[in-house]
């Protein structure tokens, strides 16, 4: 808490860090480096994952989650996600038999709701009334339907306009910018993946030099990572809602990894 305003907040900053370790970890394997750089890397991602399960955001946990089996997907054989899948699932399994460790489980999913997401709900439910208010070009990017109003952290009036929160991105933006904006914003994204995805089946012909293999080798890494962790924000942003945050630390960060490195490319 001394670092980070709410638990949420170090979560977000733990989900989009932890993909720089992760990256080269899985670099370091790819290129068979020596044992001890391999394990610096682990242990350094094995501490984000430690922090983030501490932290009970359970948004970025999820969206952890995502990015891991996106990116196992397609790096890793189906026969090695099986085996790590069961070596979960029995880790899981065995939490739930040591003491408290069932108390420990149903804290992180569950917190202090009643029942899953029922702190979240309301949100949800204001978010999409307030959508079908922002009609075809929305109410003003940045604002929040007045006559929608409820009591979470971050609702407040700010300088005679009132901020809402509204935990769903996409909902957000239809109130905000309308279908046009929210189909614009989809163009950008949309672009981003149909670039990553062209260098999916990049294959160097028997004449190419090594070193011009070795980077076609790269990039292809380099893709189908930033394409698991695309996903994983994207799942978060459906829970926090960042996509229309006027001045958000996290939305230039979506834009900004992924555009750099097709630039590159």
């Amino acid at each position: 808490m001394g670092f980070a305003g709410h638990q949420n907040t170090l979560g977000a900053l733990i989900l989009f860090t932890v993909p720089a370790p992760i990256y080269l970890l899985f670099q370091r394997i790819r290129g068979r480096d020596n044992f001890i750089i391999i394990s610096i890397y682990f242990l350094l991602c094995t501490l984000n994952f430690i922090l983030l399960i501490l932290t009970h955001s359970r948004a970025s946990i999820l969206s952890l989650a995502v990015m891991l089996l996106v990116l196992s997907i397609k790096l890793i054989k189906l026969k090695t996600i099986v085996i790590l899948t069961a070596s979960l699932l029995t880790v899981a399994s065995t939490l739930l038999f040591i003491p408290k460790g069932y108390d420990v489980i149903k804290k992180i999913i569950f917190k202090n709701e009643t029942y899953l997401g029922s702190n979240r709900w309301f949100l949800f439910e204001d978010s999409y009334r307030a959508a079908l208010k922002g009609g075809i070009i929305g109410i003003g990017y940045g604002m929040s339907e007045p006559n929608i109003m409820n009591n979470a952290a971050g609702s407040r009036f700010e300088e005679g306009r009132y901020v809402r929160e509204k935990g769903n991105s996409i909902l957000a933006l239809v109130e905000e910018v309308g279908l046009v904006g929210f189909g614009l914003f989809l163009s950008m994204s949309g672009y981003i993946l149909w670039s990553l995805s062209k260098t999916f089946n990049i294959h160097s012909s028997k004449t190419v030099i090594l070193s011009l293999t070795q980077h076609i080798h790269t990039i292809n890494l380099q893709s189908k990572f930033l394409l698991s962790v695309i996903a994983a924000l994207s799942i978060h942003a459906q829970f926090e809602g960042w996509w229309s945050g006027v001045g958000s630390v996290h939305l230039p960060l979506f834009f900004y990894s992924p555009r750099t490195s097709i630039c590159k490319q």
